[in-house]
């Protein structure tokens, strides 16, 4: 009686390993890492938010430098407040995710609010007078400014025209007193970046030319 046969193996089979080895060459792959889970609460027993909680008024002082009425120091100022939230709800970048305002308890928020209250220029405080969160306080205050800078680029435009004009009349001008003028009129108004001014100059040509 002959011998069942076992099904001879494919000299082609590779183990789980020889397959990793064929695909990366041989070469161990460097383990990707993780990026940091996101923190979704706030550690109430923290001693630094209970000390913030109790006298959020001591810590004024501590946001460095106070919004000007002009809003020329608004991205220190917002980074000086994004440092003291860091210190106290223990996230960095807060004011970057509207969705971290939801973390705070009614407590948090007021004692937040005031500080970006009592944190402005005296000439800043009636905007934000009916706001009633920290979340609706912070967002009053970037449109405020984002206005504020439309305004004034519009006005540098403006002035750009004008000048172009007297060009046009045959009012000869030297460069450098254009310069000097203009800069004396109106500086380039607060968060308007050198491509920016680049582009308002040639806008003010382009309607000189119209």
């Amino acid at each position: 009686m002959s011998e069942d046969k076992k099904p001879a193996q494919s000299s082609l089979s590779l183990s789980d390993q020889e397959i990793v080895e064929e695909l990366t060459g041989g070469q161990e792959q460097p383990l990707t890492e993780m990026p940091p889970k996101k923190k979704d609460t706030i550690d109430e027993s923290s001693p630094a938010l209970s000390k913030f909680l109790s006298n959020p008024n001591s810590y004024v002082s501590y946001i460095s430098p106070q919004l000007l009425s002009d809003g020329s120091n608004i991205t220190q100022w917002i980074d000086s407040i994004e440092d003291l939230a860091a210190l106290v709800f223990g996230i960095k970048k807060f004011l970057a995710d509207e969705k971290n305002f939801s973390l705070l308890s009614d407590q948090m928020d007021r004692s937040l609010h005031h500080i970006i209250k009592t944190s402005i220029s005296l000439d800043l405080k009636p905007i934000l007078k009916e706001t009633g969160s920290s979340l609706e306080a912070i967002q009053t205050v970037r449109k405020n400014f984002h206005k504020l800078t439309r305004a004034r680029q519009l006005e540098l435009i403006n002035s750009l025209i004008w000048m172009e004009e007297l060009s046009a009349l045959g009012i000869d001008i030297a460069p450098e007193v254009q310069g000097l003028f203009l800069q004396a009129l109106t500086s380039p108004p607060t968060g308007t970046s050198r491509t920016q001014l680049n582009n308002l100059i040639l806008a003010a040509t382009e309607k000189t030319d119209e």
